[in-house]
């Protein structure tokens, strides 16, 4: 119930800064779907690889399986380097000529630099007349504060997603065994 309305919302532009297993990949992915499936928008859906060798990670199998057959939703696998996220790929990505016009999800990002964040505030730019949703997973505790007022005039950050969303499900499976 709490995760719905922001669906229903239409918001272009949303942050999550939630705790992990509220629903942020979920939300995310619902809103993508819906836009490759039902307005027909191209959709680049980010999600970053991991350390070393280009191997994706389970999450991004995971989803490039589910979007297998959605022709105009393409999962990409942010390349990493030693202390973090390759922003600067990201960046070159989304503003490439094939992207241009691509409605943008950016899942599991770390924020550790002024840099990192500099490259979030150019990606905001570039991505001002298309949907930009992005889930930053960690960050510099400098920076919790910094992103919610350098980013309040464009993103919405939803509040209400406090609670792991398998809780819910795991207590109602236990009140159904009781029963």
């Amino acid at each position: 119930p709490d995760q719905l309305p922001l669906l229903k919302a239409n918001d272009p532009r949303v942050m999550f800064l939630n705790a992990p297993s509220t629903g942020k990949t979920t939300l995310m992915t619902s809103e993508a779907c819906y836009l490759a499936t039902e307005t027909n928008k191209p959709v680049l859906f980010c999600l970053p690889g991991t350390f070393g060798k280009n191997r994706k990670t389970l999450l991004t199998l995971n989803l490039e399986n589910q979007f297998e057959k959605i022709t105009n939703l393409e999962v990409y696998s942010i390349k990493r380097r030693t202390e973090g996220t390759n922003y600067q790929a990201l960046l070159e990505k989304v503003k490439s000529p094939k992207y241009i016009n691509h409605h943008i999800f950016i899942d599991e990002i770390h924020i550790e630099t002024n840099m990192d964040l500099e490259i979030m505030k150019e990606i905001s730019r570039i991505c001002i007349d298309r949907t930009l949703w992005l889930t930053v997973t960690s960050m510099n505790p400098v920076f919790a504060v910094r992103i919610k007022s350098e980013f309040a005039d464009e993103f919405y950050f939803p509040e209400e997603l406090v609670f792991p969303s398998g809780i819910h499900h795991k207590s109602l499976i236990l009140h159904m065994i009781l029963m």
